[in-house]
């Protein structure tokens, strides 16, 4: 089951972000970590099995990395990516 967490630092130093992104990445079900603006400051892009997993990891592995002050998840129930981007026109 893909799914994203969403995350929130704080203090929002450049060492407390490096640090839960480096934690973070460590974490086997992680498939991707975006450092990204708006009102979280991390995504992150994780495999498990079930919600059973998903609310182990989240309070086991992700809502223990120092700094982070809240976590959100979402489900993703369809995924479709491009491999390659056609040019923009003139």
């Amino acid at each position: 089951m893909a799914q994203f967490g969403e995350e929130r630092l704080r203090p929002k130093t450049a060492d407390v972000v490096d640090r839960a992104v480096e934690r973070l990445w460590g974490l086997p079900e992680t498939l991707g970590v975006f450092v990204v603006t708006g009102v979280d400051d991390l995504l992150v892009h994780l495999s498990v099995s079930d919600t059973d997993s998903l609310h182990d990891l989240v309070l086991a592995g992700i809502s223990s990395i120092e700094g982070v002050v809240d976590e959100r998840t979402s489900l993703v129930f369809e995924y479709r990516r491009k491999k390659v981007i056609a040019p923009l026109g003139d």
